[in-house]
């Protein structure tokens, strides 16, 4: 099926359009897991336009994705990007550098999904499919079964959900930082 779609594209474009993609970029170096796994608690601090929203993270269920948001939050990357994605009474999206929606850090991740509920509070990864996650990331305002053991979830909210409910387009990420408890 691939290859027929591939075909299509270069019959309507006039070129291979897909040969050119680039390829993946390398895991950076700090992304160690291993740390995350041996904590007792890992929580995400998010002051945003709105208030503070804590997030604890799950590394035992996602340990990648988690070890990401760590090392990304470390270099600042989150510090000033805003909220670009707001369904009511479903989702509020961010994470994007480009606040396009296509964003990310530079790299992919395999997915890590799991059957983890995806209830109110809930935080997982977005993606455009299998293995593309990156630096996005969404919560939920209500209950989604249809998401469940499709994403990767990295963890839910403790801590300021009803600032999460409020988020509208254009809220930002003013700083983030992460604790995490030996």
């Amino acid at each position: 099926m691939r290859d027929a779609a591939r075909a299509c594209v270069h019959t309507l474009a006039g070129e291979d359009v897909t040969a050119a993609a680039p390829a993946p970029a390398a895991l950076p170096d700090e992304l160690d897991p291993a740390p995350l796994l041996a904590a007792r608690r890992v929580v995400w601090h998010l002051e945003t336009s709105r208030g503070v929203v804590d997030v604890e993270l799950a590394p035992r269920r996602a340990p990648w994705h988690v070890a990401s948001i760590v090392a990304l939050t470390r270099r600042g990357f989150y510090d000033g990007l805003m909220f670009h994605r707001v369904v009511p009474d479903f989702v509020v999206q961010g994470g994007d550098p480009d606040g396009t929606g296509w964003g990310g850090p530079g790299y992919t991740l395999p997915a890590e999904p799991s059957q983890a509920g995806y209830q109110a509070g809930a935080v997982g990864i977005a993606d455009a499919g299998k293995d593309t996650g990156g630096s996005q990331w969404f919560v939920m305002h209500g209950w989604a079964p249809h998401l469940e053991g499709r994403y990767t979830q990295i963890g839910e909210v403790v801590a300021g959900r009803e600032l999460v409910d409020a988020m509208q387009i254009g809220d930002v990420v003013e700083r983030a930082s992460v604790q995490i408890d030996p």
